[in-house]
């Protein structure tokens, strides 16, 4: 658990400290972060566009993403994201992590 928490914060202050978010759906969706739990409507979203992706820069060792879809059904809420991890959401609309170090952002782990 110690190892954990070390690479943890090892990876905060020193690694790339991005997390992507790919869509596979086929719609837009809704994409927020936050560094404390919080409620969707409370903070700004970025919208993206079917097929793409979104590389959120992080300052947190740890912080939470919600994504709703068009029609505004959440995905996830709350989701807590280690720094440098990237999620897909997937054309089922699941969120799961993507494969590390992939060329391909929509390649699942």
């Amino acid at each position: 658990m110690a190892f954990k928490w070390v690479a943890d914060q090892f990876n905060t202050h020193f690694g790339s400290n991005t997390t992507h978010i790919a869509n596979s759906t086929s719609g837009p969706i809704h994409v927020s972060k936050s560094s404390t739990m919080m409620t969707f409507k409370s903070v700004s979203s970025v919208i993206i566009p079917a097929g793409d992706n979104y590389p959120f820069d992080r300052s947190d060792a740890l912080d939470y993403f919600s994504v709703v879809d068009s029609t505004g059904k959440k995905i996830v809420d709350n989701y807590p994201v280690r720094a440098n991890d990237s999620y897909v959401v997937t054309k089922e609309k699941g969120f799961v992590p993507q494969k590390y170090g992939s060329g391909n952002l929509h390649e699942r782990r």
